[in-house]
């Protein structure tokens, strides 16, 4: 590095730090979607009544993507 010249050493640096954003970058992304997860996971179960069935069967709809599946579900009584 004693060698190096100013350019290549605000260069060097430069890439660094771009290097460390990108990497905090990604792990905020996987934050992000764990804490998605997270509160996806407390209002089903909210909505679910604390049912651990219903829950699974509404998790399971969600994940498909199935809207209208997931309505009839909630719409269900909540006694089986």
């Amino acid at each position: 590095m004693k060698s190096w010249t100013i350019r290549q050493r605000i260069l060097a640096s430069f890439g660094i730090v771009l290097g460390l954003m990108v990497v905090m970058g990604l792990l905020a992304l996987r934050n992000l979607e764990n804490i998605d997860a997270r509160a996806m996971n407390a209002a089903l179960f909210a909505w679910s009544g604390g049912d651990v069935q219903r829950l699974e069967r509404i998790w399971v709809d969600v994940r498909r993507r199935d809207l209208l599946r997931v309505l009839r579900i909630l719409r269900r009584p909540w006694h089986h």
